[in-house]
């Protein structure tokens, strides 16, 4: 197991623990991602999401900084939005 910390609403974060396997066919290590994140991303699918649905922008209250602008629209260019 390894820690993961994941920032969620109200500008709390939680640490989470990922499992990891290693594969016996080509011994690499893979993890097991819950559902509730994207792969390495550091904010929950729920913040991610509400950003892709313009749910949130930078003048939402509550949000202003959190996450930051730069990372909103690194986010939308990732995702193709």
């Amino acid at each position: 197991m390894v820690k993961r910390v994941v920032y969620i609403e109200d500008h709390e974060k939680i640490v989470i623990d990922i499992r990891r396997f290693k594969c016996l066919k080509c011994n690499k290590v893979h993890r097991e991602i819950p559902d509730s994140i994207y792969p390495y991303k550091l904010y929950s699918k729920e913040i991610i999401n509400m950003v892709l649905n313009d749910e949130i922008d930078s003048d939402t209250f509550g949000y202003e900084d959190f996450p930051s602008e730069i990372t909103m629209m690194r986010w939308k260019k990732f995702f193709n939005l």
